[in-house]
């Protein structure tokens, strides 16, 4: 995930990374590209790689393309009793989502219901 960090030099010869609403303050002269890596050391978990998931017997893994960000990817799992789980936020925090509500659907309409 690539989060946007701007660099600002303000006329009182001070210098801050931006990031949202948090200032960071650096030495005078920092770049930008210096500025991102401060900021993956300073925030390693957002730049962490996704974990795959672990594909196990009993159920089947799906991988869905999100609707709102570029290059995210979710997968839904389908367990052999029939519920479906996702791994977006959506779904950790509703525990249903429009990835789930998809599979279900297209599932519904091979089984003819």
């Amino acid at each position: 995930m690539f989060l946007p960090v701007s660099v600002i030099h303000t006329l009182d010869n001070r210098a801050f990374i931006v990031d949202g609403e948090k200032w960071t303050p650096v030495p005078v002269g920092t770049t930008l590209e210096e500025a991102r890596l401060i900021h993956r050391k300073m925030f390693p978990f957002v730049y962490a790689p996704k974990p795959k998931p672990k594909f196990r017997p009993g159920y089947r893994t799906i991988k869905m393309k999100s609707l709102t960000h570029r290059n995210v990817y979710y997968y839904v799992r389908v367990l052999d009793d029939g519920r479906v789980e996702c791994d977006c936020p959506g779904y950790r925090y509703r525990h249903e989502c429009r990835h789930t509500k998809h599979v279900l659907s297209a599932i519904r309409k091979l089984k003819g219901v």
